[in-house]
């Protein structure tokens, strides 16, 4: 299910943008925030949202200093709201998928939905690696399985090995459900798997990778049900 986060501390305004996304998108949760705190507060306890509109005048608070805090890194698309147009400049010091201006119009704001879930997808087919201060993205289907190893996690791909510091938890919160714990040291791409053996899965290039006794009822669960999904 795509969360769509609303921060506008306008609550008639914000209760007229959630009704006319959720009439475009059914299927998504609309959560409504009132301000910069409780967006932060939010934001501390549970996921980051997939789709955020952020007022870029929050009362006291800068919207575009709060996507800086929040956002930056994550793979939440950014649209920002305003009725201020001279700060149409100012949000490219962020990433952001779309800049809306009140009132907004049904059309805007419909080419601002297509557009971030459309690049909602785009990211979440890819993997997003840090190491030393540089990032990238590598399709999710290059990657074969992760191995943790101490402190690091390496990504094994069709052609190389990424090291980077991680856990493999770290790397769960980025990857979706094609990607299975299967060991406590190990995360397979079920996409890449040819065979599921006794202890371990075949990959399609060929490599091994291990079932670990405690995790294999719960894998051999989740294999099958990827298998008919």
């Amino acid at each position: 299910m795509t969360t769509i986060a609303v921060c506008d501390d306008d609550p008639a305004f914000a209760g007229e943008l959630a009704g006319k996304i959720s009439a475009l998108l059914p299927d998504a949760e609309v959560k409504l925030f009132s301000g910069a705190g409780e967006l932060s507060a939010c934001m501390e306890t549970g996921p980051a949202p997939d789709v955020a509109f952020v007022d870029i005048r929050l009362g006291d608070a800068d919207g575009i200093d709060l996507v800086k805090r929040l956002f930056e890194g994550r793979d939440t698309r950014v649209i920002y709201v305003t009725a201020y147009v001279e700060y149409c400049s100012d949000v490219y010091e962020t990433e952001h998928s779309y800049f809306l201006t009140k009132p907004v119009t049904d059309e805007k704001l419909e080419n601002a939905l297509r557009k971030a879930v459309k690049e909602l997808g785009m990211r979440r087919n890819t993997v997003a690696l840090a190491k030393k201060g540089s990032a990238a993205r590598i399709p999710a289907d290059d990657i074969l399985f992760f191995e943790s190893s101490y402190r690091k996690v390496t990504a094994h791909t069709d052609s190389r090995e990424i090291t980077v510091y991680s856990t493999l938890a770290g790397i769960m919160e980025m990857t979706d459900e094609r990607f299975v714990q299967c060991h406590k040291s190990f995360l397979v791409n079920l996409n890449r798997v040819s065979s599921m053996e006794p202890g371990y899965f075949v990959m399609d290039n060929g490599a091994h990778v291990p079932i670990s006794r405690g995790m294999a009822a719960g894998t051999r669960k989740k294999f099958f049900a990827f298998l008919e999904g």
